[in-house]
């Protein structure tokens, strides 16, 4: 609110004001102004605060017609009426305004000329207010003005702050009133509501302090009036609260008691944990957690509770120690019971065991506890080694001869882990099973059950063996020889069983068997001599049937039955070396009917166009006519074989030829080629003779001499083809491809050299393009020499650059069309970022900025790590640092940065704060004079 008129009691001291600012335009020159005005604003809460305004100008220059100005407004504090009530307090604010805001007008004759709409200044140590500006204008000033003067108040001393107080005092005297009947209710010897009770006063005690914290008797001032009598009740509250607070202490101390005894009245065990919980030293909770683990079989568990309480309780009374006693001796007995009642010797052990581990305990003193353990476990093994002796026994009578022995093993491997605590029983035992085996084996060889006797003569033999203790008899020999024999006459029965019925195949498979068996278990035969010559006797018997029914098969056209039939009668042969009386007749009569088969084998495949096998057989019947002396049974033989194997080659020379030309029609060369030496092979295997074949001989001649012509023309129109791809090559600048199809094509004019193909014109290109294909070869090494790799790499690929550059000069490699190559595209367009940060050093070592500054970016933007980024920064700085003169002028670095235009766009910025900060702490380091 504005006030226009100055009031009478304002005027001593606005006299006062007046006299010095006629003093001050004594000492100010002419161009200062002095004003004095009085204001009377808002407040709040029905207050008046009166305001003195004191301000001055003064214009400083003129230029060029515009005054600069300069203008100091000062607002006083002259006092503060009114005010209203809330709530029984007074809301009545006495201190000044933290601040003022205003608005700043300068006007002169024809109005305002300067304004300033939001003004705003704190108040001073002096409780004042001064606000200075400068400004200028072209028009003269006549005067300041400040209008539109608002009091600003911080949030605690606004009235809506005050109320907000007188609010949180009534609230603060419901809780106080709140927490005065809640102490009524709390229970101190209930473990449960202990823990509630302990919450309620943490709550208690943490609103105390937060109403303690309004400060409420200074900021209200309750010593003068205090209408809800707050102070009283908080003084009650905070003796209630020391009260209950000594109370809790007190049950807190015997909390754990507390527990145990709720267990005691509700059997419930989670009172035992909470007891434990509370306080980790108290015995009673682990005796009776331990009791109640053995009551429900879990003896593990209550030794875990024992120890727990070794850990945990280190001072015991007597009356604990005694019932930590009878734990342990309940847990022994438990353990003895238990290994009692098991029907397995390892679980008795077991039990046996876990008692016995009681006896090391410190505070088990249990009586006569190792003695009565080791008693009890040397018991367990004496009857679990009579169990394998009984087992033993009963798999005895039941003829389980391998079982048996198995048990007995076991009883051997178990009274020797304890032989000084269980007496031998078992040595004998394995000479009555060694026995009982033999007399068994006996009964199966009077039976005629051979096989089933050696199996189990074989059991009895591994146990003699095996076992020093076994004497081997003479009836395990008998009975052995007896078994043997008896298996090698019935073999001989079935031998002449099947020869009797004519199945050969099956006389001979048997028979040799049987000489297979003689020879392996000769020693155990009953009169071996006679049961040689029974076997080659049947041998000489079998082998006449067989080549009898094979001749007869060979005179009735039967090729292939007689081949079988000799084949047969051959083998049976090989198989006796001596005893055969007419040995030389069987090899005669079998090679000459071998002979026979195979011709008419081969005669009946020729008929069906199948040459090659017919070969095969006629063949065969060439080697086994070999062994035949007598010239006037082959001479016929021999005719049908020359006869048939010119015929057969013949044919299969006339396919081959046949085949060939097909191939050649569609230029299969290589198929061609594969059947003459097919031809080749063939004539060759069969010691044929072509060039008497003057027929076969000329067509042969003639194949020849296509397959040539025809490579030849092959190779001239492959040559034409690379030579053709390789200049298509060269036009598109591909000088290393080129390069291989005229090897290529070279390859092919001088792979025959009968051909004559000319490759002159391929040499010149060679020749042309020499320098072209090794400037791209080397341009290969140069992107090679630009990957990943150390920076002596790096250095190597710049110096191979040059020598790149110099070699397209000299070889004026121009007329090929080759760009000339430039070192800074080289460095740009690699995709390797480390070479891309040795070219940045390379070219500012250069002095070339511009495209140092164009890397850096391309890093910047490429690499994301900070270890790389603050790499390059601190080469970048060294290089930077070495070539600038003024180097070690204070914050050069920064001012040299600014000469590089780093990349600005959002997902870098952290990366070129990185570069930045890592160039200017290099370069830093560098003015320091260190490395």
């Amino acid at each position: 609110m504005k006030q226009t008129f100055t009031p009478i009691h304002f005027l001593p001291p606005l006299f006062f004001h007046y006299c010095c600012a006629i003093v001050l335009l004594v000492f100010f020159s002419i161009n200062t102004q002095a004003q004095t005005k009085a204001h009377r604003i808002d407040g709040g809460s029905g207050t008046i605060i009166h305001l003195t305004e004191s301000s001055k100008y003064q214009e400083s220059k003129r230029e060029n017609g515009i005054g600069y100005y300069s203008a100091k407004v000062k607002l006083t504090v002259h006092h503060i009426e009114g005010g209203s009530q809330y709530r029984g307090f007074s809301l009545t604010n006495n201190q000044p305004p933290k601040a003022l805001s205003f608005s700043f007008r300068a006007y002169g004759d024809q109005g305002t000329v300067f304004s300033q709409g939001n003004a705003y200044v704190k108040v001073n140590s002096n409780k004042e207010y001064i606000y200075s500006i400068s400004f200028k204008s072209a028009k003269a000033i006549k005067g300041i003005q400040a209008s539109s003067i608002k009091a600003r108040y911080s949030s605690q001393g606004s009235s809506t702050s005050k109320k907000q107080l007188i609010d949180r005092y009534y609230q603060s005297v419901t809780n106080l009133n709140k927490h005065l009947q809640a102490l009524n209710y709390l229970h101190y010897d209930d473990p449960d509501q202990l823990k509630e009770a302990q919450d309620k006063l943490h709550d208690i005690h943490h609103n105390l302090d937060q109403i303690q914290n309004y400060h409420f008797e200074q900021s209200l001032k309750l010593a003068k009036k205090d209408p809800a009598n707050f102070r009283n009740k908080l003084t009650r509250l905070q003796n209630r609260l020391n009260q209950a607070d000594t109370k809790f202490h007190n049950a807190e101390t015997k909390w754990h008691e507390l527990y145990y005894n709720k267990f005691v009245s509700t059997r419930q065990p989670r009172y035992l944990d909470l007891a434990i919980a509370q306080n980790p030293n108290y015995a009673p909770p682990y005796l009776e957690k331990a009791s109640l683990a053995l009551k429900n079989n879990h003896p593990e568990d209550a030794l875990h509770q024992l120890d727990l309480l070794d850990r945990n309780v280190r001072v015991s009374s007597t009356l604990v120690n005694s019932a930590v006693r009878g734990i342990y001796q309940n847990i022994f007995d438990y353990y003895i019971n238990l290994g009692n009642r098991q029907g397995f010797y390892q679980d008795k052990i077991n039990y046996y065991r876990k008692a016995q581990e009681l006896c090391g305990r410190s505070r088990a003193n249990i009586s006569n506890c190792q003695g009565r353990t080791q008693r009890l476990i040397a018991r367990a093994r004496i009857q679990h080694y009579q169990n394998h002796l009984r087992k033993f026994d009963n798999l005895l009578q039941q003829a389980n001869f391998s079982a048996a022995y198995q048990r007995l093993q076991q009883a051997e491997s178990f009274q020797q882990q304890f032989g000084q605590q269980i007496p031998n029983r078992h040595g004998a035992l394995y000479q009555k099973l060694y026995d009982r085996i033999v007399q068994r084996s006996q009964g199966q060889v009077n039976n005629h059950n051979y096989q089933q006797a050696l199996q189990e003569l074989q059991l009895a033999e591994n146990i003699a063996n095996q076992q020093r203790q076994v004497n081997p008899t003479m009836a395990y020999r008998q009975v052995k020889t007896a078994a043997h024999s008896g298996i090698f006459d019935q073999n001989m029965q079935h031998t002449t069983q099947a020869v009797a019925t004519g199945n050969f195949q099956n006389a001979a498979e048997i028979l040799r068997n049987s000489r297979q068996y003689y020879q392996q278990n000769r020693q155990f035969m009953q009169n071996a001599g006679q049961k040689q010559q029974q076997l080659d006797s049947q041998y000489d018997q079998l082998i006449a049937k067989v080549i009898k029914r094979g001749q007869d098969a060979n005179y009735q056209k039967r090729s292939a039955d007689a081949l079988k039939q000799f084949k047969l009668a051959n083998d049976l042969l090989g198989d006796v070396q001596t005893g055969i009386t007419n040995k030389a007749k069987y090899t005669h009569d079998i090679q000459l009917g071998l002979a026979q088969a195979y011709v008419g084998v081969a005669i009946k495949e020729n008929g069906q166009k199948n040459y090659r096998a017919s070969l095969q057989h006629i063949g065969l019947a060439e080697s086994a006519l070999l062994n035949v002396n007598n010239a006037d049974e082959t001479a016929s033989l021999k005719k049908d074989i020359d006869f048939y194997k010119k015929d057969a080659i013949q044919k299969l020379i006339q396919l081959d030829i046949d085949e060939a030309y097909a191939a050649l029609k569609v230029d299969n060369l290589s198929k061609a080629q594969g059947l003459s030496q097919e031809i080749q092979s063939l004539v060759s295997k069969y010691r044929y003779s072509l060039v008497q074949d003057e027929t076969m001989n000329r067509r042969y001649t003639i194949l020849k001499k296509a397959i040539q012509d025809k490579e030849c023309e092959l190779n001239q129109k492959s040559y034409d083809q690379f030579l053709a791809q390789a200049r298509s090559q060269f036009d598109a600048k591909k000088f290393i491809e080129g390069w291989d199809l005229l090897d290529q094509a070279i390859a092919k004019a001088q792979a025959n050299a009968a051909c004559g193909i000319k490759d002159q014109i391929a040499q010149q290109l060679k020749t042309r393009y020499k320098n072209a294909r090794q400037y791209a070869l080397d341009w290969q090494k140069l992107r090679k020499l630009a990957g990943y790799g150390p920076q002596s790499q790096y250095e190597q690929a710049i110096q191979f650059f040059k020598q790149v550059a110099q070699n397209y000069q000299q070889f004026n490699l121009k007329i090929f069309g080759i760009e000339q190559p430039n070192l800074k595209a080289y460095i740009s367009q690699t995709v390797n970022a480390s070479f891309w940060a040795y070219g940045t050093v390379y070219f500012l070592k250069k002095q070339d900025h511009a495209f140092a500054n164009e890397l850096i970016n391309k890093y910047i933007d490429r690499v994301a790590h900070k270890d790389g980024i603050r790499k390059l920064a601190n080469d970048v700085a060294q290089v930077d640092f070495s070539l600038d003169s003024q180097r070690l002028e204070k914050n050069r670095c920064k001012a040299f940065l600014e000469t590089y235009d780093l990349p600005g766009e959002r997902k870098v910025k952290r990366r070129v704060r990185w570069f930045k900060k890592a160039y200017c702490k290099r370069w830093n380091r560098l003015r320091r004079g260190k490395s």
